[in-house]
């Protein structure tokens, strides 16, 4: 199967752009080092971007040249152990270099402290010789001060180091950090 056809394998039914500039960013290694996947709730988007880091770590894709996971290698079955919900959580704790925060059922918003810590990790090695992975799920709820912790490390992207903010609203994410990612 070549790369072309494997475009279409994308989880996500409707805009087949976000596919096809996915796709092409693998293809032609050309990842930012931050994305936000912006959209009513309950769409896919944290489907998404699993799916695209799961591309992004898998350790046959370069290897084999294909654009998605291999869905075969240790970093693929890391990755597809869990689905959904807490489980999202859970995957932090499989994959060395995958990275979830999300605000915390009791809390308004998205704190400083978690963001450093998740910044912490961004920067620490790759186990696997990849990609480091930080997805920011209800990236809205960032607080004001996590939004600007996070900022420098927007500014200045470490190489293979990707963040994924994934949002419902555009406006309540700090203008700042929008503009820093790709759309």
């Amino acid at each position: 199967m070549d790369k072309k056809e494997k475009r279409n394998d994308w989880p996500l039914v409707g805009n087949p752009k976000i596919p096809e500039f996915l796709s092409a960013s693998l293809e032609n290694e050309k990842v930012s080092g931050s994305y936000v996947f912006l959209g009513p709730q309950n769409l896919g988007k944290t489907t998404l971007a699993k799916f695209f880091s799961q591309s992004l770590l898998c350790e046959d894709r370069q290897k084999n040249d294909l654009v998605l996971p291999c869905e075969k290698c240790s970093s693929c079955r890391q990755m597809t152990g869990n689905t959904g919900g807490e489980a999202e959580d859970n995957l932090s704790a499989l994959h060395s270099d995958f990275h979830l925060i999300r605000r915390e059922k009791d809390k308004k918003n998205i704190s400083i402290e978690q963001i450093r810590e998740f910044i912490k990790i961004l920067h620490l090695s790759s186990f696997l010789n990849s990609y480091k992975i930080g997805i920011i799920k209800n990236a809205e709820a960032l607080s004001s001060e996590a939004g600007n912790a996070l900022l420098k490390t927007l500014e200045e992207p470490q190489k293979k180091v990707v963040i994924i903010l994934i949002a419902s609203q555009i406006e309540n994410i700090p203008e700042t950090i929008a503009s820093q990612a790709r759309f």
